[in-house]
């Protein structure tokens, strides 16, 4: 995760949201097996045209109305789509069930973003070993995913600081980590994609991780020549550092941006990242917060043009503490920005910190706020 504020959009869009049951779905208990999303119900005898609803046309989709899928000119453009990060190893999260890969499809999906923590399971020394058991793991949970229709992407993840602090001392322990991560998925499906490295920190610049990228990828197409690999740039993978950000040369590589502009507000109440008091209250829709993301949109629209790369947000999202009306809007707001660039978003998080769900379920109508491209 990376990176102030006026006057809510309304209780009404939280009201009108909630009406359609939080995205849909029931939640599956942990006991039953994996479920593949079930075959469509039968036609309705009653026209559709007299039994559908009326649109919603909210504050983020006026301003920012979203259009197909962006195609890229160089390197791919993923069907990411509506897309949510699901903590695997995270100890405050609720835990996974694999049914629930299958809730999440039909809760309106498309990928998941499993940050996972390689590193603390990783040996210190060389050959730098991958524990077996977990490496094993994440695959049987990414083949889970897949069977329940969804892309799912491997992040390596809690790694940016340690490296930072040592870039040449860490650096064979990344490529050797990748290239155990790569073997153990050889033969995986295409839907499966790797992230190489989440949130890159100062002193790594984009120059240093372009020269790295392009060190580590030669090694992971010796067992994986087309999957996708996506990439981030410096900064913590803020907007902003896209700016000079040159691409690796391979013709399946996919960048990637975080943001949760303006973080004045969607950080309010987190005590990890506040570290201290910090005005509280605040609400999502002044003229500043819609400049905020218009100036973010700008920056991610520049990159496309000068690169013909298509950018997937990565992280997005408002801490759980902020009124659910106030996150909606925020949501709403921030998925259109990027859906009228044509990109797809990965929403922060599952069920921690910025979680979109309680014990019950699905929090009402944040589900529906997600906006996605069109198509």
């Amino acid at each position: 995760m990376t990176q102030i504020s006026g006057r809510p959009l309304g209780l009404s869009l939280l009201l009108a949201l909630a009406g359609c049951g939080g995205g849909g779905g029931s939640e599956p208990s942990s006991s039953t097996p994996v479920q593949i999303p079930a075959t469509p119900a039968p036609a309705l005898t009653t026209p559709v045209a007299e039994v559908a609803p009326v649109p919603v046309v909210t504050e983020g989709a006026r301003r920012f109305p979203p259009i197909r899928r962006a195609s890229a000119t160089r390197g791919l453009s993923l069907p990411v789509g509506r897309c949510m990060n699901v903590e695997y190893d995270d100890k405050w999260r609720r835990p996974v069930a694999d049914a629930d890969y299958g809730w999440f499809r039909r809760s309106g999906f498309d990928t998941i973003r499993l940050p996972v923590r390689f590193a603390k399971m990783t040996g210190t020394a060389a050959p730098y070993t991958i524990d077996p058991a977990y490496l094993a793991e994440i695959r049987r949970v990414t083949d889970v995913a897949v069977r329940a229709d969804l892309n799912i992407i491997i992040d390596l993840h809690n790694y940016a600081k340690d490296f930072a602090a040592d870039p040449e001392g860490q650096r064979p322990r990344f490529i050797a980590m990748w290239r155990q991560i790569a073997d153990a998925f050889k033969d995986a499906d295409p839907r499966i994609w790797f992230e190489l490295l989440n949130e890159p920190q100062p002193p790594m610049t984009n120059a240093y991780l372009t020269a790295l990228y392009n060190d580590v990828i030669p090694i992971i197409r010796r067992t994986n020549p087309t999957r996708p690999i996506i990439v981030n740039s410096q900064d913590g993978s803020a907007s902003y550092g896209l700016a000079s950000f040159e691409l690796p040369d391979d013709p399946y590589v996919v960048p990637t941006v975080h943001t949760y502009e303006p973080n004045s507000f969607t950080f309010q109440y987190d005590p990890y990242y506040t570290k201290g008091p910090v005005p509280t209250g605040l609400s999502f829709g002044s003229d500043a917060d819609w400049r905020a993301l218009e100036r973010q949109r700008d920056r991610i629209a520049a990159f496309m043009a000068r690169t013909g790369a298509v950018p997937f947000v990565g992280e997005y999202g408002a801490y759980q503490d902020i009124p659910l009306a106030e996150r909606i809007n925020y949501l709403d707001a921030a998925s259109n920005s990027f859906a009228s660039l044509g990109i797809g978003t990965c929403v922060w998080a599952y069920s921690s910190g910025f979680a979109l769900r309680d014990d019950k379920g699905w929090l009402p109508g944040i589900i529906d706020a997600i906006a996605k491209p069109l198509g």
